[in-house]
């Protein structure tokens, strides 16, 4: 019987993990793929994980942060910016405390994530809309009269005309 050639950077075609079809199935050699366990105190592996999972949404939360500053709004993206991070910052507090603690801080920070998802989309289609159709949505609905009067109010440029 004719031996299949191994892969690259595999010393026997045996023993690549890319054979078996399904998590911890056994090999014919009688090799498994085990669980990776962590035992240790239960604060630290808590605090381990919420540390990854925060990690694991990094990439997701800055490029809707991005997004929804450069087609949306600055300021509202940076308040849900921080709203995301208060919530963040609860959901590890409360995952190292205790499991069950992880809950509200999860929620607020997704609702957060979810209003940035929402701008940053709003922001791709009002501007796909305009510079593609010629459409401007935002001066349709007089939102740029209104964010021009808002800036006045705020820098207090209305009051020295």
């Amino acid at each position: 019987m004719k031996q299949p050639r191994p892969r690259a950077g595999c010393s026997s075609p045996s023993r690549t993990p890319a054979v078996r079809t399904k998590f911890n199935e056994s090999h014919p050699d009688g090799s498994k793929i085990t669980v990776p366990a962590l035992t240790g105190d239960g604060k630290v592996d808590r605090a381990h994980r919420a540390a990854a999972n925060r990690t694991e949404w990094s990439p997701v939360f800055y490029v809707t942060l991005c997004t929804s500053a450069a087609y949306g709004s600055p300021v509202a993206a940076a308040i849900a910016g921080a709203v995301y991070c208060k919530g963040s910052s609860d959901f590890v507090k409360g995952y190292t405390e205790a499991a069950d603690k992880r809950g509200p801080g999860f929620y607020i920070s997704l609702q957060a994530q979810m209003a940035l998802l929402g701008m940053s989309a709003a922001g791709m289609a009002c501007c796909v809309l305009k510079d593609g159709f010629g459409f401007d949505v935002m001066e349709r609905v007089g939102a740029n009269a209104l964010q021009a009067r808002v800036w006045d109010m705020v820098t207090g440029a209305a009051g020295s005309k």
